[in-house]
């Protein structure tokens, strides 16, 4: 699935996986949610750059992302924004103020089915 206009810069990824994963992201902080993605894990998902699709066979450990995921079935949400700074893999507690990075960030959150039915919205704009 393809994460498109997003701005040239460093980004942070998380891929989490289950119903009760963690969040990322304190309430309301993220500015992008986008819904409605499937995802089939063969037991690793990878992120690469859009220019490797080309040639896909320059993808490699060092100009890409790879993370074990269970093979099965999944529904895929995408959440970006900008994390808390003190980010220590839970979430700030409700109430309080987080204090924002200037590192944009990328969720992955992976939810186990059987069925996913894809929606996915190919126009979001992943600009935050």
């Amino acid at each position: 699935m393809p994460i498109l206009g997003v701005r040239s810069d460093y980004y942070d990824f998380a891929v989490t996986v289950g119903e009760a994963s963690e969040e990322i992201f304190a309430q309301n902080e993220a500015k992008i949610i986008s819904r409605g993605w499937v995802f089939h894990s063969s037991g690793t998902l990878k992120i690469a750059g859009i220019s490797y699709f080309k040639d896909m066979s320059r993808i490699s450990e060092q100009n890409s992302l790879s993370f074990l995921v269970e093979r099965g079935r999944y529904r895929l949400e995408i959440l970006g924004g900008y994390r808390g700074a003190n980010f220590n893999g839970s979430p700030a507690p409700l109430g309080d103020t987080p204090i924002l990075s200037d590192t944009p960030v990328f969720h992955l959150r992976l939810t186990p089915s059987a069925e996913p039915k894809f929606s996915g919205d190919l126009e979001t704009p992943f600009y935050f």
